[in-house]
């Protein structure tokens, strides 16, 4: 533990304190003009844990349901609200059980009001081989693009320990541009 401790406060002062003692290389009053045109967006987004949460896929199912239908409340109430799904498996899953919404998601998706992200599933990408993550890319893409006419080339993984070095070319080659 102590030697944990110690690695770290070296390594604080040999390559972090060198560089806050350092004088700021521009004005902050031109970093805060930069800003000043800027917007702030808040992302919905959501988690979907197949193989975690309450510990089996129906209370997964449940809690989905309870969020995708909430936010689709949300998204009939107020017009500026957007939503954001992690991947496609989640949509599959939810309209297999409310295939009377399918409809309703194709419009608020041509709108630009709610999207899911490109792949297929979220696998930890250290554990699986590139052949494997193009394939949950193509296959995302195609089913949502088959459903609702629209391509998705966007790609969310938000619980991983760590990715793959080959993620960044994976996500270029199969289109997916906002990651």
């Amino acid at each position: 533990m102590l030697k944990n401790i110690a690695a770290t406060i070296l390594a604080l002062s040999v390559l972090g304190l060198p560089a806050l003692a350092q004088e700021p290389k521009e004005d902050p009053a031109a970093a805060i003009d930069y800003l000043k045109n800027g917007e702030v967006k808040i992302l919905q987004l959501s988690h979907h844990d197949l193989g975690w949460h309450r510990g089996s896929y129906e209370g997964e199912m449940k809690s989905s349901n309870h969020e995708i239908n909430t936010a689709l409340k949300l998204l009939a109430k107020d017009s500026k609200f957007k939503y954001d799904g992690e991947c496609t498996v989640w949509l599959f899953d939810y309209l297999k059980h409310h295939p009377d919404r399918a409809e309703e998601f194709g419009k608020l998706i041509k709108q630009g009001r709610i999207q899911w992200g490109a792949g297929y599933a979220m696998p930890y990408t250290s554990l699986v081989t590139g052949e494997q993550l193009a394939r949950l890319m193509y296959l995302g893409r195609r089913w949502y693009k088959n459903k609702f006419g629209v391509d998705t080339k966007l790609w969310y993984n938000t619980d991983v320990p760590g990715f793959t070095i080959q993620m960044p070319q994976i996500l270029s080659k199969a289109g997916a541009d906002k990651a």
